[in-house]
């Protein structure tokens, strides 16, 4: 009684669809005086319908009216069997890919079909469709082999024909529950990007984390010697959302600023902890230099050794504030201080520091806080290789006479006058000669002298020309050939 009584809802249901159809479309009004009866099977039996006009139009011309309009009725406002869905019009998400396979679309009348009671069974497993396990419960009638769900929100019924397909409750989702539909597409486009991800990329399924990603801008931004501003940058932030991530969120300053000094303390942790259990021997270079711009001195100290694997690792261990006289007594104890922190006092193979008095001064203090007795510590001080080839090089440059001087004299008033400087450009231009400028003179740089004779050669023909006619400075040809001799012995350095 249940299953006949449920097949003539279904019917009735199809007459009232057609009433209300024929009221809300005037264009599809029957004319007046025709009987209201129609047949169980759809409109094939329903006489011909007229337009406003009062034009006749049959079934056939109705259908070719919708097939050349689909915009001009709302499509669960029209029975199966006036307009069928075709394949292609069927969203891939429409589909399910479990038992039901591949089948008709369920129709909008059994849409609306009461609720099934009688001879109905759950399906054991789960659907893989986030839509169905999550928002409705699917049943099965044993006698048609006919699926219908339950909506667990509204109790809504519909029928799923013999497919299984779950369109209409996607739709229904999208309509009545909003707020359900939106966590589904929202789980989804992020599982897709994950699947993504993982096909192309080496690190296997990602999820964002917050956390995770303060501590790669942090990396980043001392990796690359940006400023602590840069994780502010608006730009940065629009890129990573729109082509990287939607998710990432920027820091402020002060955020990156606190990660990169977590991040320093765990690595200086790791590293002092790696000493204590070290049983090789290493290596430490000092050097000391000055901050001109904010009249600052500095200390830095670097440590080189060997893993088990005979793989060699350099490490800077302090980079500190050096304003106190520099004499070996100071240097000692920043060193000692620095070596104790590390655990280093008694790994110390050998020392390497520049070639000065106060450097040498600190050597014997310093070889015996190691108590190194490697060769009876002949070898603990190594002199900066560099620092020895720019002593060199500098007393052979003075030996050489005044050409390099002369050569200097008239590069440094380009240097110093802003107005001289936008002349030699415009001279450069006006001979359709590329300008290159002139690299700074540091004496503490050896190589620094061959990078300035280099670009002097460039300009030999055009350089003293221009300073004899704007500067009323004498730069000749016997005092570029000179240079040019110079930097031929330099290149080999």
């Amino acid at each position: 009684m249940e299953r006949g009584r449920h097949s003539l809802d279904i019917g009735n249901l199809q007459r009232n669809r057609k009433k209300e159809i024929a009221r809300t479309h005037p264009s599809l009004r029957k004319k007046s005086g025709q009987s209201g009866s129609s047949s169980q099977s759809g409109w094939e039996d329903e006489p011909e319908y007229q337009r406003r006009d009062g034009e006749r139009m049959s079934d056939e011309q109705l259908q070719q009216l919708l097939a050349q309009n689909p915009q001009f009725f709302h499509q669960r406002d029209i029975p199966d069997d006036i307009h069928t869905i075709d394949e292609e019009e069927l969203e891939d998400d429409d589909l399910e890919e479990d038992a039901g396979g591949a089948g008709s679309h369920g129709t909008p009348d059994e849409e609306q079909a009461a609720d099934y009671e009688g001879g109905s069974s759950q399906i054991g497993t789960k659907s893989k469709s986030p839509i169905i396990e999550n928002n409705f419960k699917k049943y099965k009638d044993p006698s048609t082999e006919k699926w219908y769900a339950s909506c667990n929100h509204c109790d809504k019924v519909y029928s799923l024909g013999t497919s299984g397909r779950y369109g209409s409750l996607k739709r229904h989702l999208m309509g009545k529950h909003k707020v359900e539909y939106a966590k589904i597409e929202k789980g989804k486009g992020k599982q897709s990007q994950i699947s993504r991800f993982a096909n192309n990329q080496p690190y296997g399924n990602f999820s964002y984390n917050d956390q995770q990603n303060l501590t790669g801008m942090a990396n980043f931004i001392v990796e690359e010697n940006l400023p602590y501003l840069f994780s502010e940058s608006v730009s940065f932030k629009e890129y990573a959302q729109t082509c990287l991530n939607p998710q990432f969120r920027s820091y402020s300053r002060k955020t990156v600023k606190k990660e990169i000094i977590r991040l320093y303390k765990a690595e200086k942790l790791n590293l002092q902890i790696f000493f204590a259990n070290y049983d090789g021997r290493v290596t430490v270079c000092s050097d000391i230099w000055e901050d001109t711009y904010h009249n600052l001195h500095y200390l830095g100290l670097t440590a080189h050794y060997v893993d088990d694997d005979w793989n060699l690792h350099k490490r800077v261990l302090a980079f500190r504030e050096f304003n106190d006289r520099h004499t070996a007594e100071h240097i000692y104890i920043l060193i000692e201080r620095i070596l104790i922190e590390y655990n280093l006092v008694d790994i110390g193979f050998d020392t390497g520091f520049d070639n000065a008095t106060n450097n040498i001064a600190a050597i014997p203090r310093l070889r015996e806080l190691c108590g190194s007795t490697t060769l009876m510590g002949r070898f603990f001080h190594q002199r900066c290789a560099c620092h020895i080839i720019n002593l060199c090089v500098q007393d052979g440059l003075k030996a050489l006479g005044d050409a390099m001087e002369v050569a200097k004299g008239g590069i440094r008033r380009i240097w110093a006058n802003g107005q001289l400087r936008l002349k030699w450009k415009n001279y450069l231009n006006e001979r359709n000669v590329k300008y290159v400028a002139f690299p700074k003179d540091l004496s503490i740089r050896w190589n620094s002298s061959y990078k300035l004779i280099r670009v002097l050669i460039r300009y030999k023909e055009h350089f003293p020309a221009f300073l004899k006619e704007y500067d009323n400075y004498i730069l000749n040809s016997a005092h570029i050939d000179t240079c040019e001799k110079i930097c031929n012995v330099l290149i080999y350095f």
